[in-house]
């Protein structure tokens, strides 16, 4: 239905024998037909040439289009000059069906074909998912709410919602969106935390996320310094610089890295990390660490006051800590920059 031009040929398979047999019996000429048929193949490689530069979708290409035009024009100037019926054994005949039978199966196997056909189910698939959203969304509390689009993720979908004016606000909703998002769930079988609302930039807009998988199911992401098979070896070039972000985890709705800035056009970044106790604080601060002594630009500068433990950890990496500023003591073994307590050095 979407590429009625690349489905042509088909009808003509079907129309273009008895069309040669009338016109051999009208008598008419066959240079005519020939004439016809030059003009047809350059109209055809003129039309599908435009239509290749404006439509979207996946088109025949221009010189496909011509060598069909021209080898059912070159058939039918041939069957009018002698018959469809004429030459030795009826081989006009015989190559008519042959051409007939091979081209309908290169066309149902065509990208242009299998594209539109697909386009269709697609069209299909999201009138039956609009539908369903409408028998189960008054049954949620979100009547008022149209489906718009459905865009899936690597653990689920995001289902995009728009209200009319007047109708319940996204804000309220939002606010107040764990017994939607429990009544969801219910339809859909989950668990509890799998299905979140929240609204979007735009007014009367709510986007609902739904989890379908647990990220934590396929365990840990080795590093792609241990694992020369990872999926995330790109993240990590071979000569890093400060002026590239640096990943420090993965987006598990859509799978691309959750990337840093340290330095861009505009100068260094200062950056802040807060989390609670056991929160993880350690570990990105080493990601960052490990990225930064891995740059040829950038030089790592370590200067905890918390934790000397992690000072001692990367001095060997680092230009300057401050757990060792100075040499060692040999007083009282301790390693300091500031006026040593025990001993007065």
């Amino acid at each position: 239905m979407h590429a009625p031009a690349e489905r042509l040929p088909l009808p003509l398979a079907l129309t273009v024998w008895p069309l040669a047999w009338v016109l051999h019996l009208a008598h008419v000429p066959g240079h005519g037909v020939t004439y016809a048929a030059v003009g047809a193949v350059a109209v055809t490689w003129l039309t599908w040439r435009r239509h290749a530069k404006t439509s979207p979708h996946p088109r025949m290409a221009a010189t496909e289009a011509a060598m069909v035009a021209a080898a059912v024009g070159g058939w039918l100037a041939a069957a009018v000059t002698s018959g469809p019926l004429g030459w030795p054994a009826h081989l006009l005949t015989w190559i008519y069906l042959a051409g007939a039978i091979g081209g309908y199966r290169w066309l149902r196997h065509h990208e242009a074909v299998r594209a539109a056909r697909q386009r269709r189910d697609d069209h299909a698939e999201w009138t039956a998912r609009k539908a369903e959203w409408h028998r189960i969304a008054h049954l949620i509390g979100l009547g008022d709410f149209h489906l718009q689009a459905v865009t899936p993720t690597r653990l689920g979908e995001e289902m995009l919602l728009t209200s009319a004016p007047g109708s319940e606000l996204a804000t309220r909703v939002a606010a107040s969106s764990r017994p939607y998002a429990e009544k969801y769930a219910h339809l859909r079988g989950l668990p509890y935390g799998r299905v979140d609302i929240r609204t979007t930039e735009y007014p009367g807009q709510l986007v609902i996320e739904v989890r379908e998988k647990d990220p934590s199911v396929n365990g840990p992401v080795t590093h792609p310094a241990l694992d020369p098979d990872s999926p995330f070896t790109d993240w990590f070039p071979e000569h890093r610089s400060i002026r590239n972000p640096v990943p420090i985890g993965v987006i598990p709705e859509t799978g691309e890295p959750m990337e840093l800035v340290l330095f861009d056009d505009e100068g260094g970044k200062a950056i802040g990390i807060y989390s609670m106790t056991g929160g993880g604080k350690t570990n990105i601060l080493d990601v960052i660490r490990e990225a930064v002594t891995a740059m040829d630009d950038a030089v790592l500068v370590n200067l905890n006051g918390a934790g000397s433990g992690d000072e001692r950890a990367w001095e060997p990496l680092s230009l300057l800590t401050a757990a060792g500023l100075q040499e060692d003591d040999p007083g009282c073994g301790r390693r300091s920059w500031a006026r040593c307590a025990g001993c007065g050095t």
